[in-house]
Parts: C-alpha cells; structure tokens; sequence
C-alpha cells in the first residue's frame, strides 16, 4: 500500500481534486472559526468531567458513563458541523509542503476517529463496573489524546482554514450568513 509520503505533488492535487469534485459547496453554511472554537469549549469540559471523575479516588461508573455520554453528544455535535473535508480543501489550496501536511493531520484524524468509535464499543456501563481501573488508564489516555487534537486544530487548522477563505471569522451581524 503506498503511503501519502509516496505521492508526488500532482498526485496529490489529483487526489485532492477528485474529493472536492464530490462537494457541493465550498463549506456548511453557518460553520465559522468561532463555533468551531466554541465547540471545542465544549468539548474540552466534557473531557475535563470526564478525567475528574476516572481520578477520583471513588469509582463512580454511573457518573462516568454519563460524562462519556456527554462527550460522545459534543464530539458528534463537533463533527457534523467540521467537514471533514476541509482538509482535503486545504491541501488543494496550499503549496504541496504545505498539502502532505493537511493529509497527514487528515490521516492522524481518521486513526484517532477509529480508535474512539473502538473506545465507545469497549466501555459501555457493565465493561466499566467490571473493570474501573482499566477503564480509567485507558479513558486518560483517550482524553488526552483528544484534548491533543483539539489543541493542534485550534492552533493550526483553523486559523490556516481561515486564512485561506474555507472559514468566516464569525457570522455576520443580521445576514444569517457567515461573514
């Protein structure tokens, strides 16, 4: 199998080009850098509920199913709203540097994706009550992994997604449209 690092640059922009091709419009209207940002807000004080309750010194699996609950609603929330093709629109819009580095975050995404859809099947409320500790060794480490990437998108991704048009600041004052 060959590997994006194996893709010369017009290989890429084909690839690339053949995605948007799918695309209707050129984003989800109504999808700006703040709401993805407040988004992100959300989630990070769904993964902060979560890891108090796996470090609390009393194992609460009720309370913890409720606040990975939570967490699953905001994360679903977030991604209906982040195309996941923005970074395909990324990487055609910028240098091919620039593009391996937009399919990269891309591929670091759908691993990360999987392995959450994995976490969610593994630890529903019996797996939890049956084995806390391992629960809460593996929930740190998917927490973190999350707050991980919230932390790269709002540091790289959207500001380049803004920078080079695929995201409004915000919403415009009285229009309903993005700005």
């Amino acid at each position: 199998m060959r590997t994006i690092n194996h893709l010369g640059s017009n290989q890429l922009t084909t690839l690339c080009n053949q995605s948007l091709r799918r695309l209707s419009t050129e984003g989800r209207p109504g999808v700006t850098f703040k709401r993805l940002l407040d988004e992100h807000d959300q989630i990070d004080e769904a993964l902060g509920a979560l890891e108090a309750l796996v470090n609390a010194e009393t194992a609460d699996p009720i309370g913890a199913m409720l606040a990975l609950s939570k967490l699953a609603h905001e994360l679903r929330v977030h991604l209906a709203n982040e195309d996941s093709m923005l970074y395909t629109r990324l990487a055609v819009r910028l240098d091919p540097t620039y593009a391996r580095a937009a399919v990269r975050f891309a591929t670091e995404f759908a691993e990360l994706r999987r392995d959450w859809d994995v976490y969610l099947r593994e630890w529903q409320l019996d797996s939890i009550e049956s084995d806390w500790p391992t629960f809460c060794k593996e929930t740190a480490a998917m927490t973190l992994r999350l707050a991980e990437r919230v932390r790269a998108e709002n540091a790289i991704l959207y500001p380049t997604a803004l920078r080079v048009g695929l995201l409004a600041l915000r919403k415009s004052e009285g229009a309903g449209i993005a700005a």
